[in-house]
Formats: structure tokens, C-alpha cells, sequence
């Protein structure tokens, strides 16, 4: 049996104890204390006195912790404080939001033609197709990567295309929250360009964009490039085309115009083209890609081979895409959200 003297306890072998030290207690003195219940009952009472509630107003924001609050709200500003005892809120049942990210890639191979204008720098994607169905909801913060864009040239009496070495990209759906500049400019993320051989690698100077208050949700992205006083004006980076037929080597006419200087070779990607003859249509749709040649404003020639693939000799007029890949533009977004479901209850950095 336990005995106290002073600031000491004394066990049944009369050895001295401290306080705080690591021995049983008594089954009558013992308390199980939940500290999760105790934390929540806190947060209700931050919640009523000013957390959840200003000037006995509910705050009307969906995202705000806990929505059940607002009844609680209603009930302090018509003086029915008797009354809040009656809701019978079960704190079990209050749903807390927690933070889920989304990583999206986006690629400019998949990209919503139809919403899209690449000659003035405005590339667009769909976002539920992309994240298979399924939204994404109160966006409280997006951070972007390193990618590369497509060099542009100039002619030679000409300043550089990106004179000022710097890329402004801006997410146009959530654009009334986002960084603001003269003329009316906006963006929520500064690059720094950089050659990269015949490419520009563009390395965000701010990763993270944090938005004032959540973005409901995003169905369609799409995303408006400047140099930072001007759209970016990139060539096209997916081609329809038919095949010349009769053509040994093989040659392709691209439409619209490829904009490919003459006699420059040039790595491209071939999906989609489907003659009915096997050998030939494995060999040009090689996921490895090909450099072919320009020929013209419209022509493409695949490297003279033995393989029987880059013959057309027996080949007629066959529809197919044709990838440019220099001009292929790729990069990771990840999304920051508020959500009622539980994660893994680790918090991002």
C-alpha cells in the first residue's frame, strides 16, 4: 500500500518514490483521460467564442471546420444561449477536414485542342478525364515543378525571344486569386529560363501558390503562358497528316504546315496510322520514334532503310498523327485540398 509523505511516495517495501515516477497506480485513483475529446472540446469552445464565429455571425465559408457550429452561431446572435444546450451535438459526429494532395501531369501531347491556342500560349487540358473521374474540390494550395518549354527563335537583328530570361504561367480557372501585374497581367507563378540545348528549362522562383480562401473545384485547367510581357507564341507540337503514297522512302505530309526548317532533321513520334499491312504499320508507329528529314513546308521523309516498314511503295493515301518532339510540353502541378475524408493524418510540408 501506497503511502505519501510530503513530496514523496513510499511503496509496500517502503522504497521512496517520486511523484511522476513510473509505477502503478492504485485502481482508485487511476483516471482515463481522452485526450482527442478533451482537444475537441476545446476547439468547440474556440469555435463559439471566435474561431468558427465572428461577431455571433456564422462564417459562411463550406471549408470551415466545423459546419455543424453554424446552428450554434445562430442560436448565441438571437440570445438563445439557453438553447445551445438542446442541439445535442455529438462530437463524435463533428467531421474535421484534413489535407489531401493531388499530383496531375500535364502533357501537351493530351491536351483539349478545341479549348486550346498554342500561337497565343493558352494550353488546355481536361482535368476529370485526366484524374480518372474524379474532382478536385476546395483547392488551398498548388505548387509547380522544373519542366522545359520549346526554345523560340528570332531572326538575328531581333532581341531574344525571352529577352528578360523569365516565364509567367497562370491557371485561368482560379485567376481572381492570383498574382498581379501592370496592364492588367496575371499569374501565380514567376519562372527563370535557362537553355537546355535546343529546349528552355523553366525553374519556378516560387513553387507554391497559396490561395486567400478555397478554390471550389477544377474541371477544366488550362494555362496561359507569357514572356512575361507577351503571349508566348509556341508552334504546334501534334500534326495530322497522310502518308504520299507510292513514296519509297517513306514521306508524310503534315497539315497544318509544320513550321520545321528545310533540311533539318527532326525526332518525331508517329501513333495512329493503320494501312492494313502489318509490317508497315508496326515499323512507323515504333513508340521509339524517328529523326526524319524535311523535305518541304508540309513534307516529312523517314530515313531510307532496308526495313520493309519505310516503304510505301504499296502504300496509298493513310490518314495518322505525327508528335514533334522538341515541341512537346510536359509538366507535374500538385493540388492541395480540404477534404472530409481521412488521410494518413501526416501533415504535408
Amino acid at each position: 500500500m501506497e503511502q505519501y509523505h510530503g513530496t514523496h511516495y513510499a511503496d509496500s517495501n517502503s522504497q521512496s518514490q517520486m511523484p511522476y515516477a513510473n509505477i502503478k497506480r492504485p485502481e482508485n485513483r487511476r483516471k482515463e483521460i481522452d485526450v482527442h475529446e478533451a482537444l475537441k472540446q476545446e476547439m468547440i469552445l474556440q469555435g463559439v467564442n471566435g474561431g468558427f464565429i465572428a461577431d455571433g455571425e456564422p462564417l459562411k465559408d463550406s471549408y470551415r471546420r466545423y459546419p455543424e457550429l453554424t446552428e450554434i452561431a445562430r442560436k448565441v446572435r438571437g440570445d438563445k444561449k439557453d438553447e445551445i444546450a438542446d442541439l445535442k451535438i455529438d462530437l463524435k459526429d463533428l467531421k474535421p477536414s484534413h489535407i489531401q494532395d493531388t499530383y496531375i501531369y500535364f502533357d501537351s501531347v493530351a491536351k483539349k485542342s478545341t479549348l486550346s491556342d498554342l500561337a497565343a500560349g493558352r494550353i488546355s487540358w481536361n482535368m476529370i478525364e485526366i484524374n480518372q473521374n474524379t474532382p478536385i474540390e476546395n483547392i488551398i494550395e498548388m505548387e509547380i515543378g522544373s519542366f522545359y518549354i520549346p526554345n523560340i527563335t528570332t531572326p538575328l537583328a531581333s532581341p531574344q525571344y525571352f529577352f528578360y530570361d523569365r516565364l509567367n504561367l497562370l491557371l485561368e480557372e482560379p485567376q481572381a486569386q492570383s498574382i498581379r501585374a501592370q496592364n492588367a497581367v496575371r499569374f501565380h507563378w514567376e519562372l527563370d529560363l535557362q537553355p537546355a540545348g535546343i529546349s528552355l528549362s523553366a525553374t519556378p522562383v516560387n513553387k507554391k501558390f497559396i490561395f486567400q480562401r478555397p478554390f471550389r473545384d477544377i474541371s477544366t485547367a488550362t494555362f496561359n503562358f507569357r514572356a512575361p510581357l507577351k503571349s508566348v507564341g509556341f508552334q504546334p507540337d501534334v500534326l495530322s497528316f497522310v502518308s504520299v503514297a507510292a513514296s519509297n522512302p517513306a514521306r508524310i505530309t503534315t497539315n497544318p504546315p509544320h513550321q520545321l526548317a528545310v533540311a533539318s532533321l527532326v525526332t518525331v513520334f508517329v501513333n495512329g496510322f493503320s494501312s492494313g499491312s502489318s509490317s508497315v504499320d508496326n515499323a512507323i508507329n515504333n513508340q521509339n520514334g524517328f529523326i526524319v528529314t524535311v523535305i518541304d513546308a508540309n513534307t516529312l521523309e523517314f530515313p531510307p532503310t532496308a526495313t520493309a516498314g519505310f516503304n510505301f511503295a504499296a502504300i496509298g493515301v493513310v490518314p495518322g498523327t505525327v508528335v514533334i518532339g522538341f515541341r512537346r510540353i510536359a509538366f507535374t502541378v500538385r493540388f492541395r485540398s480540404l477534404t472530409d475524408d481521412k488521410t494518413n493524418g501526416i501533415t504535408p510540408v
